[in-house]
């Protein structure tokens, strides 16, 4: 049997859900999160603070919505669920890019992926239109304190080592 594709708007499949707007970014909304405290102390010093043992979130995101290169502290394991692919795009520490799927639909998809702390990498949603349905779980807990966007630096030495993102 073949899965009947929903006829939901993204915002209506996002409301079901319970999810809320993040301009630009999707539909979010954290869905667990450890009781099991990780002290700072145990963190290496990189952290400004204890933190859960994990948490994870629920985002929905349409093909206009995208995440800007960003890295964190913490992995982060993106899991799809459902609809589109979302593409991922890497760029390691040697300024070295990488672009993946996650999903069911491109033939080099996978559904899984984690991404390792200190990674630069930007989300988006594949092709014009749909949505993407993917859980974000983040070891240890996710923390506003442990992001950091990417400013004019980045994208001046993604230039000067001649890495071309393929973004749509």
């Amino acid at each position: 049997l073949k899965k009947k594709k929903s006829t939901l708007s993204t915002a209506d499949y996002a409301n079901t859900m319970q999810l809320t707007k993040i301009e630009g970014k999707g539909f979010l909304k954290e869905s667990e999160r450890s009781h099991e405290i990780i002290n700072k102390e145990c963190l290496n010093g990189t952290f400004s603070g204890s933190r859960s043992a994990y948490s994870t979130v629920i985002l929905v995101m349409d093909s206009k919505d995208k995440w800007p290169f960003h890295k964190l502290k913490s992995s982060e394991t993106f899991k799809h669920i459902d609809g589109k692919d979302i593409i991922v795009h890497l760029v390691n520490s040697n300024w070295e890019y990488k672009k993946l799927y996650i999903g069911k639909e491109n033939e080099n998809a996978i559904t899984e992926l984690t991404i390792n702390p200190g990674i630069w990498y930007a989300i988006e949603v594949d092709g014009n239109s749909g949505y993407a349905h993917i859980e974000a779980t983040n070891k240890p807990s996710y923390d506003i304190d442990d992001v950091e966007q990417a400013g004019e630096d980045f994208y001046q030495e993604l230039m000067a080592h001649n890495v071309a993102v393929d973004t749509k």
